[in-house]
């Protein structure tokens, strides 16, 4: 029976307090789109393929719904004709197409093929102006206090900031027109235009816009988007997204069985989980049943409730098999398995077993027990069996492992996974 052998290493480096990674620039995806349209169903489903995926990390998007596609016999509940005037500037300042639907826009320019590429390289770059929001909620009477910060060089001259109340999911049954009979479904639809403020006033103070929840529709329904853009030409400077409500925290499910593992690495899986959204949790072995299981996590949800589908589970040093094993076990529930300073034997029955998986090696370099072609090989094995694998070298020192991009990666990298669009 074939068998891997893994070795994997990690180290935690405590945040500094009040440090944060400068903010990353995010690409706007615009679709001009109406209910009535036929053609607008390709472009919906290309919106429903993005949701929940790696590519919310780094874009925005919304939908505007416009009324001149009325005329083929269905009047689009979600339509505004300041959206159908957004979209004539639009089509100026791109000077090519004709006022119809749909219309797709990535990073300002018509959706073209391979346009991933394009907007993980834009990504990649510091976002020209921070954009922060505070959400408050009153029923249904929401507020929003926008401030713009480190913006990086001169905004255009008639900058505005502009909040959006984008509604994550939304079902209709058309009943007339070319669509009749048949339910759209669609994502990211703008329901509320907030009034823009100039952005040089943002950059002053905070901005504070209201409005109110559609009907029978809560805040867990929407997103807050906002867009920091050319007043005229609706050219976008910069986005962000926001929740209107706090999603409960990961858990970070740690097995180790070493009761007298350092203080400073605890310590720092602390802060790394709680700089990332998690709440922590540490138990020696996993539980042995599934009643074991769900009354473990119900005591831990006593003390910090948890999303219980948003399970981290990191295996230390002897316990890895264990964390495998249950993480195999509970797919459904496992959003992650992280292996750390651990010894891990895998049947080819184990690594068939991890399809579907998402796994994350740290392994080490510079210690002559933990070879760079033995992960890669790990990691080939696992990905060809189905398991989505993710993994960094590292340099071990002192028995852990020092990261160059800090503290708590695997952390960053479960909690790309958990966005706030579900």
């Amino acid at each position: 029976m074939r068998r891997v052998l893994v070795f994997a290493l990690l180290l935690l480096v405590p945040i500094a307090a009040g440090a944060r990674e400068p903010p990353k620039h995010k690409v706007l995806i615009e679709l001009f789109t109406a209910q009535g349209d036929p053609n607008c169903l390709t472009a919906e489903d290309f919106l429903e393929r993005l949701v929940g995926t790696e590519h919310m990390e780094f874009i925005a998007v919304v939908a505007w719904h416009v009324n001149h596609r009325d005329r083929l016999g269905w009047k689009d509940t979600f339509a505004d004709p300041a959206f159908t005037d957004r979209q004539k500037a639009v089509l100026a300042r791109i000077g090519t197409g004709r006022l119809t639907t749909p219309l797709l826009l990535v990073n300002g320019a018509p959706y073209a093929p391979g346009w991933e590429a394009g907007v993980r390289e834009a990504a990649s770059g510091p976002a020209a102006v921070a954009i922060d929001a505070d959400v408050a909620l009153d029923g249904a009477d929401l507020t929003v206090r926008v401030r713009l910060s480190e913006s990086r060089g001169d905004l255009p001259a008639g900058a505005v900031v502009r909040p959006l109340l984008v509604q994550h999911r939304a079902s209709t049954a058309v009943t007339s027109g070319e669509n009749c009979d048949k339910t759209v479904v669609q994502h990211f639809v703008v329901r509320r235009a907030m009034d823009p403020a100039p952005a040089a006033d943002a950059l002053a103070a905070p901005v504070e816009r209201k409005t109110t929840l559609p009907d029978g529709l809560g805040p867990d329904d929407f997103s807050l988007v906002v867009l920091v853009e050319d007043q005229t030409t609706f050219a976008t400077v910069e986005a962000a997204t926001f929740p209107l409500t706090r999603p409960p925290p990961g858990l970070l499910l740690v097995v180790d069985s070493d009761s007298t593992r350092a203080g400073k690495i605890r310590t720092a899986i602390a802060e790394a989980a709680e700089a990332n959204g998690f709440a922590v949790a540490t138990v020696a072995q996993v539980p042995a049943n599934d009643r074991a299981l769900e009354q473990a996590l119900k005591r831990i949800a006593k003390s910090q409730p948890f999303d219980e589908r948003h399970v981290v589970v990191l295996g230390f040093s002897n316990a890895a098999k264990q964390a495998y094993a249950f993480a195999v076990k509970h797919r459904a529930r496992t959003a992650g398995l992280v292996i750390a300073a651990g010894v891990l034997t895998l049947s080819a029955e184990d690594v068939a077993a991890a399809k579907g998986l998402p796994v994350f090696l740290a392994w080490g370099q510079g210690d002559a027990t933990a070879k760079p072609e033995d992960g890669l090989a790990l990691r080939d094995a696992l990905a060809k069996a189905g398991a989505e694998v993710d993994w960094a070298l590292v340099d071990a020192v002192e028995h852990f492992a020092v990261l160059p991009e800090g503290s708590g990666p695997f952390l960053r990298w479960a909690a790309k996974r958990y966005t706030a669009v579900r």
